[in-house]
């Protein structure tokens, strides 16, 4: 028996009709201040965890105004209960921030789960980057196409690594998949920093070859 289930995110027809509302008007994003959103989260709905203790939202908490990046507008929204009262006089405008990114690194995860795309752009998540003896941030890479590429293990000599712990759980939430598949799993980051497309493993597949190849692992 088929069964119809509610999403809180929008199809993508609907994205697709409302035009520039369904953008998100915050850019910045980064491993840190997922982080630290979690942090936040973990704080205020010490309720909504998962079975290992992670900072899980449920889906009503995961609106609209989650792309806008303005903790007011998705504060304003009707969540039954779910948000504790004097939120807003509790978190200072860093934190207040850092939760937004916390829920919209879930949000797109999800979109993708279901999707196999995501329905907003996004950028990616800022990292650092150590290429021999030189630590770079993920942003050095703007104005050209690149492939962010998730491998366990070591790197080849002259690969750079993602450096910022956290960084695997991150992606794999953007993948829409538990980390420990996330093995083989490409994003393609266009010239703006911004999320383009994610590439899973498969027989045969061929992919152009990359203007930077940086591949994260989980040591």
């Amino acid at each position: 028996m088929a069964v119809a289930v509610a999403l809180p995110f929008s199809h993508p027809d609907e994205i697709r009709d409302r035009g520039a509302a369904g953008t998100s008007a915050r850019a910045g994003l980064s491993v840190a201040s997922f982080q630290a959103g979690a942090e936040v989260f973990r704080r205020e709905f010490p309720t909504c965890l998962a079975d290992d203790g992670t900072p899980e939202p449920p889906d009503a908490v995961l609106t609209e105004a989650v792309w806008q990046g303005d903790f007011a507008a998705w504060l304003a929204a009707d969540f039954g209960g779910i948000v504790p009262p004097g939120l807003s006089r509790r978190l200072d405008p860093p934190a207040q921030a850092a939760l937004v990114d916390f829920l919209r690194v879930h949000l797109a995860g999800r979109e993708m789960a279901v999707w196999s795309r995501w329905q907003h752009p996004l950028p990616a998540p800022e990292v650092e980057l150590r290429c021999g003896d030189e630590v770079r941030p993920l942003a050095a890479w703007r104005g050209g196409d690149v492939r962010l590429s998730a491998v366990d293990g070591r790197l080849d000599l002259g690969s750079c690594t993602v450096a910022t712990p956290g960084a695997w759980e991150v992606y794999a939430l953007l993948a829409g998949l538990p980390p420990a598949l996330l093995p083989g799993t490409t994003f393609v980051i266009d010239a703006d920093g911004m999320l383009a497309a994610r590439e899973l493993p498969g027989p045969g597949r061929s992919l152009p070859g990359p203007i930077a190849s940086i591949r994260i692992h989980t040591h």
